[in-house]
């Protein structure tokens, strides 16, 4: 079972409520940034992803240009490297010995060691893998809990593609077919990996099973989803979208809503029942309590973060019989909001739930949890509000 009675009975307790959140202070309410909390930013131009090698307390963060390397320890820049294919989405191994970066027009993977003490001493392998020309790079990337690399792809045009993995011998494998552009994310422990199809209207969820060798349905969202987050054990999905934030249970069955301004992106915590939301407008990276249906914390941005979104609008006609040989015609016009994977924003917790990372076009915040995992009773420390 994916879940237990215990956590199944409080998840039921959420159907249909609404988790907006409880009204900001007032510091908020004038979109003034909060001076007094922990963390800090790294200025970043053009950054999409980022991963967290927290044996050496380094974050790699891709720019698509570059892959940057900071040291979060003493706040500051070690490295910049430059590599072909249009860097975008990336993750890290579950015992941090290699990175896994996708190229946004390359028909390879990248696998980065993390031993090395100079960037030319840093070990690359590039995976390729066979695909049609249609097929023209990488589009995410996800680690499980055995090393085994899952990557979607990107399409020339709008179209279906091929889930592949690469096994830890750097054997690729075909999964099974999805469509174009599928984001992913791995839930806490990392046996399981959640799949958003967002190139198509149903938006199709999807679950692999990294033990299993496993690709199953679990429901059709709808509305072409940009973000998916996934809690551990596949209890819960997070998805994301201009109203907010959908919570789903482990069959896709909607638990309630965190309403508000767009999310644009949202990670749940590897071990505790707390779940990260990064919000268009906002001046704080929240930490929903979903169980207790609350915000828990609240992590300063150094000012709001406004993130621009694509609004497509359509219309439609709805026809409605009269008498025999007649009909009514009412027109009506349906807007869309979307925001992009990897170009609006991204959050990240660390493996150990210790460190959240909020990633924007221009950088990445930088936090340590205050919510402490199961199992830990001392308060977390705190940092000092200063720059890297």
């Amino acid at each position: 079972m994916l879940a237990a009675a215990s956590a199944r009975a409080a998840l039921l307790a959420l159907a249909a409520v609404s988790l907006a959140a409880a009204d900001p202070p007032e510091k908020d309410k004038d979109k003034t940034p909060a001076k007094d909390g922990p963390g800090f930013f790294f200025p970043i131009d053009g950054a999409r992803d980022c991963a967290f090698d927290q044996v050496r307390e380094r974050l790699y963060v891709t720019t698509g240009e570059k892959l940057v390397v900071l040291d979060t320890k003493n706040r500051k820049r070690l490295e910049e490297v430059e590599r072909p294919g249009g860097l975008q989405g990336c993750a890290i191994a579950p015992d941090f010995s290699f990175l896994a970066v996708a190229p946004a027009t390359a028909q390879y993977v990248y696998r980065i060691g993390t031993k090395w003490d100079k960037a030319a001493d840093m070990p690359v392998t590039r995976i390729k893998f066979k695909a049609p020309s249609e097929e023209p790079g990488v589009y995410a990337v996800c680690v499980g809990f055995d090393g085994t690399i899952l990557f979607s792809t990107t399409y020339s045009g709008s179209g279906g593609t091929t889930l592949r993995r690469i096994t830890p011998k750097n054997k690729v494998e075909e999964v099974g077919k999805v469509n174009m552009n599928a984001v992913l994310a791995p839930g806490g422990g990392r046996r399981y990996a959640a799949l958003a199809e967002g190139n198509i209207s149903n938006g199709p969820l999807r679950r692999y099973d990294f033990k299993e060798r496993k690709l199953v349905p679990v429901a059709e969202m709808g509305g072409f989803p940009y973000e998916i987050g996934l809690s551990r054990d596949a209890k819960m999905y997070a998805r994301p979208h201009a109203k907010g934030c959908d919570l789903l249970d482990a069959k896709g069955a909607r638990l309630g809503s965190l309403d508000g301004e767009p999310v644009i992106a949202a990670a749940f915590h590897p071990s505790a029942d707390t779940l990260f939301v990064l919000r268009h407008g906002s001046v704080n990276v929240e930490e929903y309590d979903v169980l207790g249906r609350k915000v828990a914390n609240s992590y300063p941005l150094d000012k709001p973060l406004v993130i621009k979104a694509d609004v497509n609008e359509r219309e439609v006609v709805d026809l409605q019989p009269v008498g025999r040989d007649a009909v009514t015609a009412t027109f009506r016009k349906i807007t869309s909001v979307n925001f992009h994977t990897y170009e609006s924003g991204r959050v990240k917790v660390s493996e150990d739930g210790k460190r959240v990372f909020a990633v924007v076009p221009n950088g990445v915040y930088v936090f340590p949890v205050k919510t402490a995992p199961p199992g830990e009773d001392k308060p977390r420390p705190k940092v000092k509000d200063i720059g890297p």
